[in-house]
């Protein structure tokens, strides 16, 4: 609310640096940098980890929730991710990229991203958890958004 009323337009914030935003407050505020941005994946090769960035598909917006599994049992392990965040502060829009993406596991390890249309998968939501279910017949991940409905996808 303060910055709503220090700043008349979108462009004044916008053309506004830190220390203009948060005035005397910089001084005891926390300094902390972050090093890292991508979503990846740290693979244990004999106790040395490796870093391995998730394709471009999966950079669009934040990762919440991962589920690994053989979705589509052909022997390799899958991996499906979902985020976005959409509780946000005013100066902040919100994290709204995501669609949620299927990868496919390659016999040597890789991922590659599938499409919407070849995967089934549709996540726009503010989702903040996956978890599978085994089921008599089959398995099914339940898809937990910030307000919003449980979903389920059963494969």
């Amino acid at each position: 609310p303060e910055i709503k009323e220090r700043f008349g337009s979108f462009k004044a914030f916008a053309d506004a640096d830190i220390t203009t935003l948060l005035g005397e407050k910089i001084n005891d505020a926390v300094h902390l940098q972050a090093k890292e941005f991508h979503s990846l994946i740290l693979r244990n090769n004999g106790g040395k980890l490796s870093i391995e960035y998730l394709p471009h598909e999966s950079q669009l917006s934040c990762v919440n929730a991962i589920e690994v599994d053989d979705f589509n049992k052909d022997g390799y392990l899958d991996v499906l991710v979902a985020g976005n965040n959409f509780n946000t502060e005013s100066e902040t829009t919100r994290a709204d990229g995501s669609m949620g993406l299927l990868m496919k596991g390659q016999a040597d390890g890789s991922l590659v991203p599938t499409t919407i249309e070849e995967s089934g998968v549709f996540l726009p939501y503010d989702v903040k958890d996956l978890l599978t279910v085994k089921t008599s017949t089959s398995k099914v991940i339940l898809v937990a958004s910030n307000d919003d409905l449980l979903r389920a996808i059963k494969y």
